[in-house]
């Protein structure tokens, strides 16, 4: 896998309660320098302790939503992941909430996006059914 320049060394917070799904994630963004946390207390704990330049985090299982009003309380850019919940109201509630990026849980989007929000602030916002027709290949 050819690395994005913009990823190398960027600090990135990834949380997710499924272990194999954080496993994933640092194998896709090798390069960079990647705390993960399982739990939202864990996550709070290192968004405080910590500075990133980009959160990683799942909507469901870790309190999604609301790790997002911290990382953007603290402007750190944001991607929601999501396997179950790929709708248009999840979307809105991600996007109206301050995310940069919402994705399914896809091994190649997980590896495309976050280098291109680094590199060109927020992308345009996409409806959830592009996005939900975009999903292919889920971790």
């Amino acid at each position: 896998m050819k690395k994005r320049a913009t990823l190398q060394g960027k600090r990135i917070l990834a949380v997710d309660d499924e272990y194999d799904i954080l496993e994933s994630i640092q194998e896709v963004l090798e390069g960079c320098d990647i705390d993960t946390a399982q739990d939202y207390q864990t996550a709070v704990e290192m968004l405080n302790a910590n500075v990133y330049d980009l959160a990683v985090l799942d909507i469901m299982g870790v309190r999604g939503y609301d790790l997002l009003k911290i990382a953007k309380a603290k402007k750190v850019r944001a991607v929601m992941l999501t396997s179950h919940a790929l709708s248009s109201g999840n979307f809105a509630k991600s996007m109206g909430g301050g995310a940069d990026v919402y994705l399914p849980k896809n091994k190649r989007r997980i590896g495309r996006s976050p280098g291109r929000c680094l590199e060109r602030g927020s992308p345009k916002a996409r409806s959830a059914r592009q996005v939900v027709r975009s999903s292919q290949g889920l971790l």
